[in-house]
């Protein structure tokens, strides 16, 4: 006999069709409602809601929750230092080699700026 699921009581994880397929999860949290895009394996998706979850009981706040879940920078946390890196590697792979080149030397003149460390 298959083995049924039981509903889950914070957010739901659900298979989505795009570039290839991927699971996204979402949440409601006091009123407002949060999704990603996790990656192609459900256990994980499991993995990083739980921990969403846990970290938002004990009191972090949804960007920051996700923030650590996810590695992402945001708000008043990341500076275009800390970003630059990860937005070049973002766009290696959808971006021709000439645009690209260009978004580097220009990435490169703003992080030698005084203002570029500030989060």
């Amino acid at each position: 006999m298959a083995q049924r699921r039981q509903r889950r009581r914070f957010g739901s994880i659900s298979k989505q069709r795009g570039r290839g397929p991927f699971f996204l999860i979402r949440f409601e949290w006091k009123g407002k409602q949060f999704q990603r895009r996790v990656g192609s394996e459900r256990e994980e998706a499991e993995k990083r809601l739980v921990a969403i979850e846990a970290l938002l009981k004990t009191g972090y706040t949804p960007h920051d929750a996700l923030s650590r879940v996810f590695g992402e920078f945001h708000g008043p946390t990341a500076s275009l230092k800390d970003v630059a890196d990860r937005f070049l590697k973002y766009r290696k792979n959808r971006k021709r080699a000439s645009t690209l080149a260009g978004d580097e030397s220009r990435l490169e003149v703003l992080k030698r700026a005084p203002w570029a460390s500030m989060p």
